[in-house]
């Protein structure tokens, strides 16, 4: 049971950080025309 929650733990960061990533680079390709 504590591996599931790490693994659950480790997939809505592994989630949010690809969304960040993704969102990020969109912004990073914004900021390079200021």
């Amino acid at each position: 049971q504590l591996s599931l929650t790490k693994g659950s733990i480790i997939a809505v960061i592994w989630f949010s950080l690809s969304r960040t990533i993704n969102s990020g680079q969109l912004n990073l390709d914004r900021f390079k025309f200021w």
